[in-house]
């Protein structure tokens, strides 16, 4: 089993500064990080909420490298709500 965070509050992040959502996400994974010890894991993907991921190049680079330094991977999504059939 893959876990993966989706930040604390799910909020989108074109609502927020980089600094905020990141704030969000390290919330996100000490929730996720409580299971993951159970099974072993350390959660390795990200999904975005909203399916949005910035409004902004300067967010964009600055959230990408945030979570590559995190260890994570984004979670391809679809439009609708049928990513689970990746």
């Amino acid at each position: 089993m893959n876990l993966g965070n989706h930040t604390f509050s799910h909020t989108v992040s074109d609502d927020l500064t980089a600094e905020q959502f990141e704030r969000g996400i390290v919330a996100g994974e000490n929730l996720v990080r409580r299971r993951a010890r159970q099974s072993g894991q350390h959660p390795a993907l990200f999904s975005f909420p909203g399916k949005s991921h910035w409004d902004t190049k300067e967010k964009h680079d600055a959230i990408a490298a945030f979570l590559k330094q995190r260890g994570y991977r984004v979670a391809v999504c679809t439009i609708d709500n049928e990513d689970y059939a990746f």
